[in-house]
C-alpha cells in the first residue's frame, strides 16, 4: 500500500502545485488589471448631440419676389426712367418658398422666357437670354452675382434695359446699395460692350 500512498501524495502534490500556480496566475492578472490605465467615462457636460453637430437649419420663407420689367417708351411715367426713354416697373410674383432670396430671384430671372406681360405690355429684355445663375453673395453694401451664358440682346436700347432689370432685382432681393454682375467672368458692362 505504500506505493498507493505515494501515488496519492504525488497526485495531491501536483494538484496543490496546480492550484497554487493558478492562484498566483490569477493574483498576477488581478494586479495587472488594478494597475492598468483606466478609461474614464466621457464627461456628459461636454457631449454634443447629433443635432448640435449639424449646421443649423436654414430658415425657409414664403413671400413674393420682386421682378423688374421694362415699359418701352413710357419715359418714366409708370416707373423709374431708364435709357431710351423707357420705364423700369416692379412686379410682384406669386408667393414663393425659399431659403435665400437672392438665389430665388436670380433663378426666377434666368428661367423666365416670357417676352411680355400685361396690358400695357411690360417687356422682359432677358426672354431670349440663355443664362445660368452660378452664385450670389453680399459683402457690406455690395451684392455680387455670377452668371454664365449668352444675353441675346436685340439692339442698343436693350443694353441699359438688361443692366437695370438685373441690378434692380438684385438690389431689391438683398438690400444692397451696389451691384456687381459678372457674366462669363467679365463685368456686365464689359460683356455688353463686346456685343
Amino acid at each position: 500500500m505504500r506505493t498507493g500512498g505515494k501515488f496519492v501524495t504525488i497526485i495531491l502534490s501536483i494538484l496543490a502545485v496546480a492550484v497554487i500556480g493558478t492562484a498566483v496566475a490569477l493574483w498576477l492578472v488581478m494586479q495587472d488589471i488594478e494597475n492598468a490605465p483606466t478609461i474614464n467615462e466621457p464627461d456628459s457636460s461636454k457631449q454634443t448631440t447629433d443635432d448640435e453637430d449639424k449646421t443649423p437649419a436654414v430658415e425657409q420663407k414664403t413671400e413674393s419676389l420682386t421682378m423688374y420689367y421694362v415699359r418701352i417708351g413710357d419715359n418714366g411715367a409708370n416707373g423709374t426712367k431708364i435709357g431710351c426713354d423707357d420705364s423700369l416697373v416692379a412686379v410682384q410674383t406669386e408667393p414663393v418658398t425659399f431659403t435665400n432670396k437672392l438665389d430665388a430671384t436670380m433663378q426666377r430671372i434666368v428661367a423666365d422666357k416670357t417676352q411680355t406681360y400685361g396690358d400695357p405690355e411690360l417687356y422682359n429684355v432677358l426672354y431670349q437670354a440663355d443664362l445660368k445663375y452660378v452664385s450670389g453673395s453680399v459683402a457690406g453694401d455690395t451684392a455680387t452675382v455670377k452668371l454664365t451664358g449668352i444675353l441675346n440682346l436685340r439692339g442698343t436700347c436693350d443694353n441699359p434695359r438688361v443692366v437695370e432689370q438685373l441690378e434692380q432685382a438684385i438690389k431689391t432681393a438683398t438690400g444692397a446699395q451696389k451691384v456687381v454682375v459678372m457674366l462669363n467672368d467679365k463685368t456686365l458692362a464689359e460683356a455688353i460692350s463686346l456685343k
